[in-house]
């Protein structure tokens, strides 16, 4: 082996190594402004503030107030105060989508 391709070896080796030891980055927190309202008017909000894409029925969420939300919070952590009383609750799965169903009585 080359002392060329002996010293790119010994990067990657450390680079994979730090890799295990780094601690994954918190998530990233903004500032959201959703007044309370309807919880489709407000979802629809949360879409446009946080760029997470959102999966639920219209007709079950029309008729559902929503406290709403104005603080500075990770995305994840705004969308369970939009829903907080409101008998919904999000589920994430490992693709990323996150969709909103009801709570379980």
């Amino acid at each position: 082996m080359t002392s060329e391709r002996c010293k790119v070896l010994k990067i990657v080796v450390l680079c994979v190594s730090l890799v295990g030891i780094i601690p994954p980055a918190k998530a990233q927190s903004r500032r959201f402004d959703i007044p309370p309202a309807d919880l489709e008017k407000v979802l629809q909000i949360y879409v446009q503030q946080s760029g997470t894409q959102l999966i639920y029925k219209v007709d079950e969420v029309g008729n559902v107030r929503s406290p709403g939300v104005r603080k500075v919070l990770s995305s994840e952590d705004a969308l369970t105060a939009l829903l907080a009383g409101t008998g919904f609750r999000s589920i994430h799965d490992a693709s990323g989508a996150v969709a909103i169903v009801h709570e379980p009585r």
